[in-house]
């Protein structure tokens, strides 16, 4: 029995798990992903502010965004090759703080670094000088990344990720997941509102 992979959803999500599934190469593995609108007027992938940071309180967060903004990267240096990227723009984020907050903003910026993320702090003298219209009178804490920071277009996301994945040999397939068939604790049929059925496995 060959091994057949059923991602439902087509965003950006789905459609990434689905590249980097095929990136694995793996025997007699299929790939299939279902989604109800292929023309993502309403998704999330195309509505979405799509932006990236590395400031945040958690190892696990700051790696994997340290990951998403090297690929991003390469994604932009490959548009020759592809015809597309994803319209990566560096713009570092500024977070700032009172009092109150100051300790856990320099607790953050402080795992931020030894994690290898570029930061800059500021006085709130600088803040002012660099942001005229900014009221700092309250301000005790500024800190704003220099590298790796930004935002970018999440429907040329979606797409990159969707068309790696077809040219890998995914399968796309149009339609709305109404109900899952289990046997034990495995999926074994995603169950369409048409009526249709994709199994889990095939022969």
């Amino acid at each position: 029995m060959s091994e057949r992979i059923v991602i439902t959803g087509g965003g950006a999500i789905g459609c990434s798990i689905a590249y980097f599934l095929s990136l694995q190469k793996t025997p007699g593995r299929e790939i299939w992903v279902i989604e109800k609108d292929p023309t993502y007027r309403i998704a999330s992938s195309s509505l979405s502010a799509s932006s990236i940071r590395q400031q945040f309180s958690t190892p696990i967060c700051i790696q994997l965004s340290q990951f998403g903004y090297d690929f991003f990267s390469s994604c932009e240096r490959e548009k020759a090759q592809y015809g597309a990227g994803v319209d990566l723009v560096d713009c570092g984020y500024l977070f700032v703080g009172n009092a109150q907050q100051e300790s856990v903003l320099r607790r953050r910026s402080s795992l931020a670094r030894s994690l290898g993320v570029e930061l800059q702090e500021h006085s709130a003298e600088v803040l002012q000088q660099r942001y005229p219209w900014m009221n700092v009178s309250d301000l005790t804490y500024a800190v704003e990344g220099i590298a790796g920071e930004g935002w970018f277009d999440g429907y040329s996301v979606m797409q990159w990720f969707r068309n790696r994945a077809r040219e890998a040999g995914v399968h796309f397939a149009t339609g709305e997941a109404a109900g899952y068939r289990t046997r034990g604790n495995r999926i074994t049929h995603v169950e369409l509102t048409n009526g249709r059925e994709i199994s889990g496995a095939r022969s």
